[in-house]
């Protein structure tokens, strides 16, 4: 009696060592790779897009903050509303990137 006890547990020890094995060997050698592979194209696709959006944002941004800094430089109180303007401008930039860091989309 013992000793068939003892058989039953030695098989369904051995036969729970080979199931982890395979499955680990399944698991690491071939379903992992596969998954950071497919992670890595979705994230540069994402990152492409961001990078895509946020530089438009930036031009356009820029474009805007010396348009406006050239038609009012004649006067001290105009430089200095300038000078405002286009340290706003480089905040709402840096804004922008903030934005994309954390996955937020200006529209």
């Amino acid at each position: 009696m013992a000793m068939t006890l003892l058989e039953i547990l030695f098989t369904a020890f051995a036969s729970a060592a080979i199931t982890l094995s395979i499955t680990y060997f399944l698991i690491m050698r071939i379903w992992l790779p596969d998954l950071r592979r497919q992670i890595d194209v979705e994230f540069e696709e994402k990152l492409e897009i961001a990078l895509d959006s946020l530089s438009k944002e930036v031009r356009e941004s820029v474009r805007q903050g010396v348009l406006q800094a050239v038609t009012e430089i004649p006067t001290t109180d105009t430089l200095k509303g300038t000078t405002q303007t286009m340290a706003k401008t480089g905040v709402e930039i840096m804004g922008m990137g903030l934005d994309v860091m954390r996955g937020k989309r200006r529209e």
